[in-house]
């Protein structure tokens, strides 16, 4: 019986563990705009891989389920439960920043939702990742039965009360993050990919200092120092 090799992704390396469990390397590789700007930023892996560890064990400590199983020897490695993912991309804004101002110009920046907006999008680069309307994902087969796009908004909006709540107490706007999903081999649906900076927008609440990947979307900052500082605040009692 062959063992499954690794897969690379952009910023992660995939590896199957003769124990069942994954193997997920954080490379130490920065991209924007679904990798058209890349870089290499030393010790970039390391800190999105704690921060992932961090919030996995925060989100599972709340009663939320996610594909985290332990820290692996490496410092930039995690050791996950395999899933099978969905091909979708779920976005949860609380204000309004970059592609939703930029579909919808007439709203300014930084605009304030009156409640959290739960989007999806199709994971593909190459198309762009385009936005999928609710009854898309049904009619494309998406979201594998016994799940519906109603337990997809669920689990978003719950991942999103305990982000709000914890960013918010280290003096953090949660503003907007991605999720991915997939389900594992007893049939239930987990939280997967990770959770860093790279997959937020997060923004000082006092100063509105970026504090995450725009940093290095919009050159304007140094995205180590940015991690690191969310890394610190996150570790902070």
């Amino acid at each position: 019986m062959k063992t499954p090799h690794a897969q690379e992704g952009k910023t992660k390396i995939l590896t199957p563990q003769a124990n069942g469990t994954l193997q997920v390397h954080f490379k130490s590789d920065a991209t924007a705009f679904n990798g058209v700007k890349k870089a290499h930023i030393e010790g970039k892996g390391e800190l999105n891989a704690r921060i992932s560890a961090l919030l996995f064990r925060y989100l599972e400590s709340q009663g939320i389920r996610t594909c985290f199983v332990d820290n692996a020897t490496s410092p930039d490695t995690l050791l996950y439960k395999p899933l099978s993912m969905l091909p979708v991309e779920i976005i949860v804004r609380n204000v309004a920043y970059g592609g939703f101002c930029k579909r919808f110009p007439f709203v300014e920046a930084g605009t304030v939702f009156k409640q959290p907006l739960v989007e999806f999008c199709l994971k593909d680069d190459a198309l762009g990742d385009p936005p999928l309307p609710d009854d898309a994902l049904v009619v494309l087969d998406y979201v594998p039965a016994p799940y519906s796009v109603a337990d997809l908004k669920t689990l978003a909006l719950a991942v999103n009360t305990v982000f709000v709540t914890l960013f918010g107490e280290r003096s953090i706007t949660c503003a907007d993050f991605k999720l991915e999903v997939g389900i594992d081999a007893e049939g239930a649906l987990l939280l997967g990919d990770e959770l860093s900076p790279d997959n937020f927008r997060l923004r000082d609440t006092e100063t509105g200092t970026i504090l995450d990947k725009d940093v290095f979307r919009l050159d304007c900052g140094d995205l180590k120092s940015v991690y690191s500082e969310v890394l610190r605040r996150l570790e902070a009692v």
